[in-house]
């Protein structure tokens, strides 16, 4: 939850410095709405692993298909609500970089961080 909300900040701020408010709004209403919908399908994916046994690998491949999906729904978005141009690749780079590719990794290195302090090593 926490994760979300440092989300909503930085595209709160970075829509009020770079663009104006009613497309910052757009965007941050489509955002958690994809966010939204994803996180739905996954629990019921949680459901269906949890209580009819189904396998692990299947699960995980659907699992990362859907993530990835939900990603590139976001692209398209952020592309079709700020770019009108082509001079804006980079900013679309530096953006994927900086705000989604980024926090997915410092959050894995975190939790692999924890899990290895929790750990207890015979």
């Amino acid at each position: 939850m926490s994760y979300l909300i440092f989300k909503w900040m930085i595209y709160a701020f970075i829509g009020w410095v770079f663009f104006d408010k009613k497309k910052t709004s757009i965007w941050l209403e489509s955002y958690f709405t994809i966010i939204y919908y994803a996180g739905f399908t996954l629990f019921l994916y949680a459901l269906f692993f949890i209580y009819f046994d189904l396998s692990l690998v299947y699960m995980t491949a659907i699992s990362l298909l859907l993530i990835i999906s939900a990603k590139i729904l976001i692209l398209y978005k952020w592309i079709k609500l700020f770019f009108n141009n082509v001079y804006g690749l980079l900013l679309l780079i530096l953006y994927f970089c900086a705000l989604e590719i980024l926090p997915c990794f410092i959050a894995y290195e975190g939790l692999v961080q924890i899990n290895n302090l929790l750990l207890i090593k015979f």
